[in-house]
């Protein structure tokens, strides 16, 4: 297995560009999918970042199809605490993983442009209890006194929630902290009107703000229009859910598994398990995404099949994802597919998955699906990965992958971070998908 890792980069490079060569050459639009996305329509759009000094990756996995920056290797991934398995059964799995064999490209850093502060307060409703006497209730938004009301008191938690400290009745009425009679701090979070802005010097941001390392989308007026999330594998061993979602996480994508880059074999993701378990308890968002290696379109269905399978009984409030991308050996039984080919076999796993009531979804790069599929003919919405401090692919997207390096309190590894411009959990459950 070590051999696989040590193989020449200049034979990778050789294959990606052949590929690359037989793609599509010019992205094109895809057709705008049902949803309407809550930060416009997410076509790429300067909206306000700043590209980072210094040489950007170009690689023809993620940009335009010649290589300046060398990619490396991938190191070899350690087994995670609390795997029932050998060290010749672990090694025998990740073997076979495509995604441990993801090529590794430098990354420039994500550059905060906002000073970096605790997780923007959500708009909430909290229940109080009644008093017979005339009693004050001080409700805050961030973090300051705003307007009263006559249900006993409260007082702040994290984030800037409310809930109550005393009672003196059964009675409950209800308190909605969502607007703010108060003016806008010179900076810091601010809510009002059911809606969450950032001020700074007197002034709400737009377009894509960090902090913290995190990306944040406010539209043209400054209201924060985006979810925060994260996805994760095996790789990020075992995480503490409670602090991923208090550290601000809205969702994440959990890998439910892959197929074999070599035997073909369909094999669960050692730790989606405790994941979505994990995820569901504390509160987080989740969708699912399985690493492709189809070959055909039976197999892609196949895939689609074993992956709904995995996720009954589980509340899964994001998409059902086909995750297709550049394998590291190139030998990799998927790296050679015509973009035509491919286009089809992503289709296929996206039908099955929406044929049995769930809602698919397309991870790739920019590099990808430009020259790798024929994203015209996609028929699921896209999640595009692009580690960039703006997003320079033309087409349309609802998740934004800007990098791999992210840190987040609860997990002890980086993590792969991502701006959401489109209430998933909102919308699949307005509509019945999921089984919601």
């Amino acid at each position: 297995m070590a051999s696989r890792w040590r193989r020449g980069i200049a034979a990778l490079m050789a294959g990606v560009f052949a590929a690359a060569l037989c793609g599509c050459g010019t992205p094109q639009k895809t057709t705008a999918p049902e949803p309407i996305p809550i930060a416009g329509t997410g076509t790429a759009v300067d909206a306000g970042a700043t590209e980072y000094k210094g040489t950007q990756t170009t690689t023809p996995s993620t940009t335009t199809g010649t290589s300046e920056t060398e990619t490396t290797q991938p190191t070899e991934p350690t087994k995670p605490d609390g795997v029932d398995m050998t060290e010749e059964e672990w090694e025998e799995y990740i073997s076979e993983d495509p995604q441990a064999q993801r090529p590794q490209e430098p990354e420039a850093p994500v550059e905060d442009t906002l000073p970096s502060v605790a997780p923007p307060p959500k708009p909430t409703t909290t229940t109080t209890q009644a008093t017979t006497a005339s009693t004050t209730t001080t409700v805050t938004s961030t973090g300051t006194s705003s307007g009263t009301t006559s249900s006993g008191t409260a007082s702040q938690t994290t984030g800037g929630e409310t809930e109550p400290t005393s009672s003196t009745s059964a009675a409950t009425t209800t308190t909605t902290t969502a607007a703010s009679t108060q003016a806008p701090p010179k900076d810091g979070w601010y809510v009002n009107d059911g809606k969450t802005y950032y001020y700074l010097n007197g002034k709400p941001v737009t377009g894509y703000q960090t902090m913290g390392g995190i990306r944040y989308y406010f539209d043209a007026d400054g209201v924060l229009s985006s979810k925060v999330g994260i996805d994760v594998s095996t790789f990020q061993s075992t995480i503490d859910w409670n602090k991923v979602k208090a550290a601000g996480i809205d969702f994440a994508l959990i890998r439910v598994g892959f197929r074999g880059y070599g035997t073909a074999k369909l094999m669960l993701d050692v730790q989606f398990e405790k994941n979505i378990q994990g995820a569901n308890a504390a509160g987080v968002d989740c969708g699912v995404y399985f690493f492709t290696q189809a070959i055909t379109e039976e197999e892609a269905r196949e895939e689609a099949r074993y992956t709904l399978d995995a996720i009954k009984g589980y509340e899964v409030s994001y998409p059902v994802v086909i995750d297709t991308e550049l394998v590291g050996d190139p030998s990799a039984r998927a790296n050679n597919l015509s973009a035509s080919a491919r286009t089809n076999i992503v289709n296929a796993f996206c039908d099955e998955v929406k044929k049995n009531g769930y809602y698919p979804m397309v991870y790739a790069d920019k590099g990808w699906l430009t020259y790798n599929l024929e994203a015209a003919r996609l028929t699921a919405d896209v999640w595009l990965a692009q580690y960039n401090s703006t997003v320079t692919y033309t087409g349309e997207y609802k998740i934004w992958q800007y990098t791999s390096e992210g840190r987040v309190s609860g997990i002890s590894t980086n993590v792969d971070m991502n701006v959401g411009l489109f209430d998933y959990a909102a919308y699949l459950r307005e509509n019945g998908w999921n089984n919601l």
